[in-house]
């Protein structure tokens, strides 16, 4: 997952102060006050380019308690 998501370009990409990792974008990051909304868009976004680009569906591997 980490491969697919450098080559769509998720390494850094930033959503309000939700960052994708900064060695690897396989992990976001809180540099502030991220939202739980703003995590969200950002794996929306990374699982969208993903599929598109590759015909991957990529899957969270956490489970979303509460949304």
């Amino acid at each position: 997952a980490g491969w697919l998501l450098q080559s769509t370009g998720m390494f850094q990409k930033r959503i309000g102060d939700i960052q994708a990792g900064i060695q690897h974008a396989n992990y976001f990051i809180n540099i502030g006050s991220g939202t739980a909304e703003q995590a969200l868009q950002l794996s929306s976004m990374a699982k969208t380019r993903v599929r598109d680009e590759f015909d991957v569906q990529l899957k969270e591997e956490v489970v979303l308690a509460g949304f």
